[in-house]
């Protein structure tokens, strides 16, 4: 019998995953599986040199972490091409994503953090810019907070950082959701559409319940626990939670979708006004929580040229 999410034992998803390995690989990156500690794996993209001695050190470091829904490779598939040009970039796979684990009990996005860190340390790479994504943005905030010395330049992106309680409760409104672990690791085809409503501005016209049950057989399933742990460990947001910490980094780029259902703009401008002059932010018009996605070429503009110190 077919699995569930499958045709006759074939996987879109798998298929798709597959795909967008094998792009990355003819974009000349490689996947390595680096133990940076005694409790974690990471797996990282990165350029075939940077395990060998002719590194092009002429091009800045660039770290770009993924958000919550999937795997590296799903979400940065787009950036790829158009960064790898002036930056060496490093696409690493979060815990619990892609083939990174831990048998440590922490989960959250400080331990997310000082993971990255700990990875880059690894790779003999002392000083990097970050680019973070959604769950990953909160990632690439700690990362700069915690490791001012190694990390440049931060670009956040679709990130709530300054979240309250409240704003979880009107998103969960919006979804029409009990939780955000009912939102954000889907159970059914119509939960998955529901989550794909707030993050893409114009939905596929190809959103077909066994295309999004593969999808969810493919990351949810398999590892939910661990997932929802990674949620429930977010220390941003609670009740009693301190108050969000600066960044010392001098340039901090804030970009958003106009239409993100998930994190709304109205977020970006409440961390660039607790960041104040050293933050600058870009809206992205038709666009969603997804942006990267969604208006690649327009991302991958705005990120170089403020990393390259251009005028937008």
């Amino acid at each position: 019998m077919a699995s569930s999410g499958s045709c006759f034992g074939f996987s879109p998803a798998r298929w798709r995953d597959r795909q967008l390995t094998s792009f990355f690989q003819s974009c000349g990156l490689q996947h390595v599986s680096l133990q940076v500690d005694h409790q974690t794996t990471i797996a990282c993209w990165c350029e075939k040199t940077e395990t060998e001695e002719a590194i092009d050190i002429s091009r800045p470091a660039l770290v770009l972490l993924h958000g919550f829904a999937t795997s590296a490779v799903w979400q940065w598939y787009e950036q790829v091409s158009p960064l790898k040009r002036n930056f060496r970039i490093f696409i690493p796979d979060l815990v619990f994503f892609g083939s990174s684990t831990t048998t440590s009990s922490e989960r959250s996005e400080i331990f997310q953090a000082q993971m990255i860190a700990k990875t880059m340390k690894k790779m003999n790479v002392s000083s990097y810019s970050v680019v973070g994504t959604s769950y990953g943005g909160f990632v690439a905030y700690r990362l700069a907070h915690l490791f001012p010395s190694t990390v440049e330049k931060v670009v956040i992106a679709n990130s709530g950082v300054c979240i309250t309680p409240k704003d979880n409760q009107e998103l969960l409104e919006r979804a029409k959701m009990g939780s955000v672990e009912d939102l954000l690791l889907p159970r059914s085809p119509q939960a998955f559409r529901t989550l794909s409503s707030l993050s893409i501005h114009r939905l596929p016209p190809f959103l077909f319940s066994f295309l999004l049950q593969s999808i969810i057989q493919y990351f949810y399933v398999e590892g939910r626990e661990a997932k929802a742990e990674l949620l429930q460990g977010i220390t941003l947001g609670l009740e009693n939670a301190d108050a969000l910490p600066s960044v010392p980094q001098q340039k901090v780029l804030l970009i958003w979708g106009d239409h993100d259902g998930i994190f709304p703009p109205a977020m970006a401008y409440e961390i660039k006004k607790h960041l104040g002059e050293k933050a600058e932010l870009m809206i992205i018009s038709d666009a969603a929580h997804c942006v990267q996605m969604e208006k690649p070429k327009e991302f991958n503009s705005i990120v170089e040229k403020f990393l390259l110190n251009q005028s937008p």
